[in-house]
């Protein structure tokens, strides 16, 4: 089965870049990808059926859809990419929160 990943408010350069290392992997596939609309990116992600999202953070909109992301139910895994992509970052479902998971993210870190 393929993993669906989902681009969002990501900028065409970034984006490009992304797509060409994508289809160089059979099972991953680029189901969507949209920009600036931060209503119409969180519906698109659901109707493309992405498993993982990837969202450029330092754009405009991008914190706005990273917290409606985030409230989703379920969760999905995230890329951040960040500072025209001079960062990234994966935020990942842990499930719910107790003190014993807490410790057990804290130190793998």
């Amino acid at each position: 089965m393929n993993t669906r990943i989902f681009l969002a408010d990501m900028p065409l350069l970034v984006r490009g870049i992304i797509e060409t290392a994508v289809r160089q992997r059979p099972d991953l596939i680029v189901a969507g990808a949209l920009t600036h609309d931060v209503n119409r990116i969180v519906d698109a992600i659901d109707t493309a059926r992405a498993d993982i999202v990837v969202l450029e953070t330092s754009r405009s909109g991008g914190a706005e859809v990273l917290i409606r992301l985030l409230e989703r139910r379920p969760p999905k895994p995230l890329l951040l990419i960040g500072q025209g992509g001079g960062a990234m970052f994966r935020c990942q479902p842990l499930g719910e929160l107790s003190p014993q998971a807490l410790l057990e993210s804290v130190e793998q870190l």
